[in-house]
């Protein structure tokens, strides 16, 4: 009874370690063939695209691991900004990699003055960015529509069963076994929006998509 928890953390760990590799091999293996295919010359535009988009994930995950290990020790920044601009770099940052699979952002947001710590607020909207991503289907579009202080993220993916949508929101939880994603990027919104008085909702179905909501009039200066 008392090494059960510790079995169970480990249990965690492992999982976490198996995933991270998993998620790190798909990005790091387009990206040694992109290399490959671009010395021989051939279709240099495209395997450029396939190299940023490449990186750009490697990035992306060594962020969310650092993050999920080391933000507790770190202080919030807090720091007036425009979160529709904040909304608008994240999606052109994220048009690279969604160009891999042919999925369209498409964005609509107004100006919202926030108090926040900006770089969690990035972290915030890329990992709803990147879920979306990488549980939508081939060929299809992201909506992304920040209207007063609502921002929601939709997607045409592959959505999250009755089930799943329980323990979604607990760290090293996956939405589907058949993806990449180390199981922290919800964990993450989650504390986040904690800790900002951020009220995170959603809705989800299987085959037909999934859409993430966030109000952040708790954020705004009065």
């Amino acid at each position: 009874l008392l090494l059960k928890p510790v079995k169970e953390k480990i249990c965690q760990m492992d999982k976490f370690i198996k995933d991270s590799a998993h998620e790190l091999n798909t990005p790091i293996s387009v990206l040694r063939t992109s290399v490959s295919m671009l010395k021989k010359g051939k279709n240099s535009e495209k395997m450029m695209h396939y190299i940023n988009s490449s990186t750009k994930q490697i990035s992306e995950a060594f962020n969310d691991m650092h993050f999920a290990v080391f933000d507790d020790m770190q202080d919030s920044m807090n720091v007036e900004f425009d979160l529709g601009e904040l909304c608008h770099e994240s999606v052109d940052f994220f048009n690279d990699i969604a160009l891999v699979k042919n999925i369209t952002i498409r964005s609509n947001t107004n100006a919202l003055m926030v108090l926040m710590d900006r770089s969690k607020t990035q972290k915030l909207i890329n990992n709803l960015l990147s879920n979306a991503i990488k549980y939508s289907n081939k060929n299809a579009e992201i909506i992304v529509i920040l209207d007063g202080t609502k921002l929601s993220v939709q997607d045409f993916g592959i959505g999250i069963s009755q089930e799943e949508q329980k323990t979604i929101f607990k760290r090293y939880e996956r939405g589907s076994n058949n993806e990449g994603g180390f199981g922290i990027g919800l964990d993450i919104v989650s504390r986040i929006c904690n800790e900002y008085d951020i009220i995170l909702s959603f809705e989800s179905q299987l085959k037909v998509g999934s859409t993430f909501r966030l109000d952040f009039k708790n954020t705004i200066i009065k």
